[in-house]
């Protein structure tokens, strides 16, 4: 009960800092201007959203009824805290922070889905191209030269239509494309079921707003 409650509280904060955390995130990985100028004043910003992530997940632990059960139940949650400076699991730091967020507000899925369908796209797309920047732009044989070839390749990806004009040369890079893959796959999945419950559900509405035939 306490950690559903503290979970509550803490729902727009760590929303809040998601969206500061993207900013920041895809401003230092495509490496625009006022990163490259200012390199400690991202890794600061880098060390003290690790230490928020220590603090929070530390203090859910300490709530949890069960402290056992909590802990097989967020693997993904303690990654984040063991492995803090590694880009590919930064980046996963939105999906955990943007599930809180979601589940909290208990809303169906189906409700909003353009917003829906271009939020999760947008979001994907963002955070794969991001992270692909990062770690191939520096590769000799690299294709993905700007954040523009970047954020096409991970567009094309997330949407399935993979036209292998751009495409990642290093293992990390690879590493960064099979998880938006899996990611794109599963977000078309869930909007195509969202789509079609929202559909069936406009359907049976509209038939009970029909009155019936009478027959002599």
């Amino acid at each position: 009960m306490k950690l559903e409650k503290y979970q509550a509280k803490a729902l727009w904060p760590m929303t809040v800092l998601a969206v500061f955390f993207l900013a920041a995130f895809v401003v230092e990985s495509f490496r625009l201007p006022i990163a490259v100028a200012n390199p400690g004043l991202f890794s600061a910003i880098n060390l003290g959203l690790w230490l928020i992530f220590v603090a929070d997940y530390l203090f859910m632990l300490y709530l949890a009824e069960d402290r056992k059960i909590f802990f097989h139940s967020h693997y993904l949650d303690l990654a984040l805290v063991a492995f803090p400076f590694l880009r590919p699991l930064r980046a996963l730091r939105l999906l955990v922070l943007f599930e809180r967020a979601f589940s909290g507000m208990q809303q169906k899925l189906y409700v909003n889905i353009p917003v829906y369908v271009a939020g999760a796209a947008s979001l994907l797309v963002l955070m794969g191209g991001a992270t692909l920047y990062s770690v191939e732009v520096d590769a000799v044989d690299t294709n993905i030269k700007s954040p523009q070839d970047a954020l096409w390749w991970a567009a094309v990806t997330v949407t399935t239509v993979g036209y292998g004009d751009k495409y990642p040369v290093t293992g990390p890079g690879r590493l960064v494309a099979v998880g938006l893959m899996i990611t794109g796959i599963a977000v078309v999945g869930t909007v195509t079921a969202s789509l079609a419950a929202w559909i069936v559900e406009k359907v049976n509405t509209e038939k009970t707003k029909i009155p019936p035939r009478i027959t002599s």
